[in-house]
């Protein structure tokens, strides 16, 4: 039974996300792809998310994200996006072979990284309407779905 404790343990990090978010850290703060601002916006959002207690995994995932972001961006600096980038970006990423799985959880990285960073003053350029808009409207995919659930209110 002894054992069993030690497995049943759940602050054990088995995966090692812990060194994965900090080897993320290094690769963003060393990247020359990024801006000195945008490193510290995403290591202010990499803050902001473990100040609310998004688990270390998912912060992980959201900084990979962020490294994905700035790719598509094309050496544009988050502070100078605007609604209709996040348009483009979302349309050609629908236009992907991506599960629907993936897109979706993209779109809430959008939206969760979108929202910190006007909260942080870093971009006034994307409005909370045309966010919600362009990932809104992407998930016509899923009409159906998003009616009945919309509808009952439940699941």
């Amino acid at each position: 039974f002894g054992r069993a404790k030690t497995y049943m343990n759940k602050t054990q990090d088995i995966h090692n996300y812990t060194r994965t978010l900090e080897r993320l850290v290094e690769r963003i703060k060393e990247s020359d792809k990024f801006s000195e601002e945008d490193k510290r916006v995403v290591l202010g959002f990499r803050n902001e998310l473990l100040a609310q207690n998004i688990s270390i995994s998912k912060t992980g995932r959201y900084l990979q994200e962020c490294i994905w972001l700035n790719k598509q961006l094309n050496g544009k600096n988050f502070e100078e996006m605007d609604g209709e980038d996040v348009k483009q970006i979302v349309a050609n990423m629908n236009q992907s072979s991506l599960s629907e799985h993936t897109k979706k959880g993209t779109k809430v990285f959008l939206r969760k990284f979108y929202k910190f960073i006007r909260e942080v003053g870093a971009n006034e350029n994307i409005s909370d309407r045309c966010l919600k808009q362009a990932v809104s409207n992407s998930f016509k995919s899923e009409g159906l779905k998003i009616a009945v659930i919309n509808e009952d209110g439940k699941k």
